[in-house]
């Protein structure tokens, strides 16, 4: 007997970035922020906060896209945006009988946001 997979199961789209300097005077434009937002049906704003927090870097929002002061663009992958998407795959794997909701999904985040927070150090 097959297992049956959850009907909305998390895509992961491929990243697309732009570096532009070098070192901490870099900046990394994620360029496609929006297909990101839409694969895990939250707002571009959710995922913002999500990298400013998770990156401890300074983030802005500008057509869509993510201008992320001091990053390299193999780091966004690598650790919050994977650990985001496997977060809310398994999340909405188990809540896949039920409706997941915007407003769960908030919740959701926002949880993820304040654990990652604690861990976040500010520099310097």
């Amino acid at each position: 007997m097959k297992t049956q997979q959850p009907k909305n199961i998390i895509q992961r789209p491929s990243i697309e970035s732009i570096i532009k300097g070098r070192g901490n005077t870099s900046t990394t434009i994620l360029t496609n922020l929006h297909d990101i937002a839409n694969a895990l049906q939250v707002p571009d704003e959710y995922i913002l906060k999500y990298l400013q927090f998770d990156l401890c870097a300074v983030s802005k929002l500008r057509n869509h896209q993510a201008y992320i002061c001091g990053m390299h663009h193999v780091d966004l992958w690598n650790k919050p945006l994977r650990n985001l998407f496997h977060n809310l795959w398994c999340v909405q794997s188990v809540l896949s009988q039920t409706n997941w909701n915007l407003l769960n999904k908030f919740l959701i985040i926002r949880h993820l946001w304040t654990s990652n927070m604690k861990e976040c150090k500010n520099p310097s």
